[in-house]
């Protein structure tokens, strides 16, 4: 069974969706929609655009970039968002939401970023309030547990700021 999302390249499909929304990269498509889960953006690019599909197209353009400190932040707030849209911590089976927060922004991230994310993540564990929902990637608790975790910051010395908006 052939999946439409899977099928042709998708890869430019996708950035020719990107590029119709007047902007010159997925990141910065992303980056202007800061509080929004992978799912929510692919829903915006429209048809066969599957979420792990934008989750590495991000990656490798952080990667070649020089910006997987950002990446990090923003998957890590997307995540927040996606598992609890209520506010961390809130509703039902909290620790199973928890757990699929840390594993998938981890898996995320990448392997060879398990020791910064596990510390990030001991640090998010002891700061964040119950009903705290990120505003973003620079979200102040967002950029203390980062902080506090040690998480390499971007090559350009860069731990925040906007990756470039519309053309």
């Amino acid at each position: 069974m052939k999946v439409p999302s899977w099928e042709g390249d998708w890869k430019n499909r996708i950035y020719d969706r990107v590029f119709q929304h007047d902007f010159r990269s997925l990141t910065s498509f992303a980056d202007a929609r800061p509080t929004a889960t992978l799912e929510q953006l692919a829903q915006e690019l429209g048809p066969h655009v599957a979420p792990v599909q934008l989750e590495w197209l991000l990656r490798d353009e952080a990667k070649e970039d020089g910006r997987v400190h950002r990446f990090a932040r923003s998957a890590l707030a997307r995540q927040v968002h996606e598992c609890f849209p209520q506010g961390w911590m809130r509703g039902d089976r909290v620790d199973w939401y928890r757990a699929s927060v840390y594993s998938d922004w981890r898996g995320c991230v990448g392997e060879e970023y398990n020791a910064p994310t596990n510390r990030v993540w001991d640090s998010l564990k002891k700061i964040a309030h119950v009903g705290w929902l990120p505003s973003g990637p620079d979200d102040p608790i967002i950029v203390q547990v980062f902080r506090e975790g040690r998480f390499p910051e971007d090559a350009d010395g860069n731990k925040g700021g906007e990756a470039g908006g519309p053309a």
